[in-house]
C-alpha cells in the first residue's frame, strides 16, 4: 500500500511496477509475502523513495528504507528488522507483453450459506469452490457448484499452530495426536460430505500439514479416490510437497492470498500481483475468502484485467504441469 501511494505521489500507477520474485516466507510464524520488484520512477527516484518513508512512517510503526548500492536503484524495506522488500528502481517503464498464462482463483470457507455462492456463480469468469464440512449447507452448496459447472474442493480442517492459544480450526478437524485410523475416518467422513470434490486444500493445519504420518494418511485416502492436493502453504515447513512427489500424487501450491487486508485497494493489489505472475510464469493460484469487498474486488478487476491470462481450475494447472513434464524430458 505504501509503495502504491508513492507511486501514485508521481503521477505513476500499478503499470509501473514489475515482480520479479515472490515467496512465501515466516516472520515467528507470521506468514507474509517476501517480494522483489522492479519499480520504474523515471528521474523521480529521490522524490519516489522520500513518498516511501513517508507513507511507510503513516501506515506502520518500525519500518526502515535502505539502500543497497552506490547508485541509488536497489533499495530494501524492512518492517521490525526483517526485509519484506527488494526494490529495484529505473528510469524507463519496459514494454511488458503478457503472456497467456493460467490463473486459478479459489474461494475457501464456503458451506455456511448460499447467498455468497450465488453470487460468485454470476461473476463472468470460474472460480473454484473450496467448501468446509459440517456445515449448514455444505451439501447444497457443493451441489449447486457442481451442477453449475464450477470445480469443487473440500476444504479440510486441519490443526493450526495457534491452536494451543485457542484457535479453532473448526468440525471435523484433523489433529497430531490423533490415531492414525482416527485420521483416516475423519477423512474419509469429510470426503463423504462433498462426493462432488475433485481435490482437497487444507484449512487452517500449519501444524498438521508438518506432520509426516497423518498427511500420508490423508494423501493415501486422496489417491484411492484420484483426487489432487492443493496446499494452502499456511507453513513453510509443510511436508505436503515432498510427500505428494514421493507418492506420486496430483500436488498443486497456493501462490497468493488475496483479503489477508480486506480493503479494495489491497485486494486489487493482490490480484493484479496474480495475474502478473501467471503471465510470467505461466500459472498461479490465488486464494480468497467468502467477503463483501473480495466479491466487489473481484468484479471490479474483471473488468480491467488482461484477458489473454486465463481463468482456469486447479485440475487444469496439474494437467498443465505434467505435459510440461513430459515435454522437458
Amino acid at each position: 500500500m505504501a509503495i502504491l501511494n508513492a507511486l501514485n505521489r508521481i503521477d505513476q500507477d500499478e503499470s509501473y511496477i514489475l515482480r520479479n520474485r515472490m515467496e512465501s516466507r515466516f516472520f515467528f510464524g507470521t506468514p507474509y509475502s517476501f517480494q522483489e520488484m522492479h519499480i520504474y520512477t523515471g528521474n523521480r527516484q529521490e522524490q519516489f523513495i522520500q513518498n516511501l518513508e513517508e507513507a511507510l512512517n503513516h501506515f506502520m510503526d518500525n519500518t526502515t528504507v535502505k539502500q543497497l548500492d552506490q547508485h541509488g536503484q536497489k533499495w530494501a524495506i524492512s518492517i521490525a528488522g526483517q526485509t519484506t522488500h527488494l526494490l529495484h528502481l529505473g528510469l524507463d517503464k519496459p514494454d511488458i507483453q503478457a503472456g497467456r498464462g493460467n490463473l486459478v482463483i479459489v474461494i475457501d470457507d464456503l458451506g455456511e450459506c448460499m447467498v455468497f455462492p450465488r453470487k460468485l456463480a454470476e461473476l463472468d469468469f470460474p472460480v473454484t469452490f473450496s467448501i468446509l464440512p459440517y456445515l449448514p449447507r455444505t451439501s447444497e452448496v457443493a451441489e449447486f457448484a457442481s451442477v453449475n459447472g464450477f470445480e469443487v474442493m473440500l476444504h479440510m480442517p486441519m490443526e493450526p499452530d495457534a491452536y494451543i492459544r485457542g484457535v479453532e480450526p473448526g468440525p471435523g478437524a484433523l489433529f497430531v495426536d490423533m490415531k492414525p485410523e482416527q485420521i483416516r475416518q475423519q477423512m474419509i467422513h469429510a470426503l463423504q460430505q462433498i462426493p462432488q470434490a475433485q481435490g482437497v486444500n487444507n484449512h487452517m493445519g500449519s501444524a498438521f500439514t508438518r506432520n509426516h504420518q497423518g498427511m500420508r494418511i490423508v494423501f493415501e485416502e486422496l489417491m484411492k479416490r484420484d483426487l489432487f492436493f492443493l496446499d494452502s502453504v499456511t507453513t513453510p515447513d509443510s511436508v505436503a510437497p515432498y510427500l505428494a512427489r514421493e507418492m506420486g500424487l496430483d500436488f498443486m501450491q497456493r501462490h497468493v492470498f488475496l483479503d489477508n487486508i480486506r480493503s479494495r485497494e489491497a485486494i486489487m493489489h493482490q490480484l493484479q500481483k496474480a495475474e502478473q505472475m501467471a503471465s510470467r510464469h505461466g500459472m498461479a493460484v490465488a486464494i480468497g475468502h467468502p467477503h463483501p469487498e473480495t466479491l466487489q474486488t473481484l468484479r471490479h478487476w474483471n473488468r480491467e484485467r488482461d484477458h489473454r491470462v486465463n481463468i482456469a481450475s486447479v485440475d487444469e494447472l496439474i494437467l498443465q504441469q505434467k505435459i510440461m513434464a513430459v515435454s522437458a524430458r
